[in-house]
């Protein structure tokens, strides 16, 4: 994570968009690397969204936008919830994934509402304002990054980081060589891998973080 923060120091970012919160983790571990600008946390479930808000009410510089997912389109969307539901997604989770990680198992499902970037960054910063994004969508992070074509298109975004699996873990995920292919046409290179989850049961390297800035 300190690696992170002088990498976004150095490209001057203000602002981070935590797509797939959860329960705060990553925006409590940037503070705690040292990162001082504004936090803006997106979180669909319910329960995850209100421990959100009662963290964040201590801290001036993180915001919990409203409960939403964010994908490719904007309507609303059912999202698988997992026994873990840090493994939550709103793909169906791959026999894979269920045999490295029994956890990842859904034990329901709830509507939530969907939105693109393109919709919402407007809502979170000011007019010329640029931003980060991190994507942790458990599978999802390929139609997130189709839903920010305008702001990548405007330079609004600044970098990203994405965790990247290395063999599809939910159905219809998108792996980490066509997520990388696809950043690249948009401009963006990998500047830092962050390990990720390691499968002991599996004996293979499950998923890794990808941090990319504009080249």
């Amino acid at each position: 994570m300190e690696r992170l923060v002088a990498l976004l120091d150095h490209h001057r970012v203000k602002t981070v968009f935590d797509v797939g919160a959860n329960v705060g983790q990553y925006a409590q571990n940037l503070r705690k690397a040292g990162f001082g600008g504004r936090i803006v946390s997106f979180e669909p479930l319910r329960s995850n969204h209100q421990l959100l808000e009662k963290l964040a009410a201590a801290d001036p510089k993180w915001d919990i936008a409203p409960r939403t997912a964010l994908g490719h389109t904007d309507g609303e969307v059912l999202i698988h919830v997992s026994q873990s539901n840090d493994m939550s997604s709103i793909l169906p989770v791959a026999e894979v994934m269920l045999e490295a990680l029994p956890k990842a198992r859904i034990v329901e499902t709830e509507l939530v509402p969907l939105n693109r970037i393109d919709s919402i960054f407007s809502r979170f910063v000011d007019p010329g304002e640029d931003f980060f994004v991190k994507v942790d969508t458990q599978g999802f992070e390929m139609p997130v990054l189709e839903g920010a074509i305008e702001a990548m298109g405007q330079g609004r975004i600044l970098g990203w980081q994405l965790e990247l699996s290395m063999i599809p873990l939910y159905a219809g995920e998108k792996t980490y060589e066509e997520i990388i292919c696809h950043l690249k046409t948009k401009g963006f290179g990998m500047h830092l891998i962050i390990s990720g989850y390691f499968s002991k049961k599996l004996m293979r390297q499950l998923q890794i973080d990808g941090v990319f800035f504009k080249e």
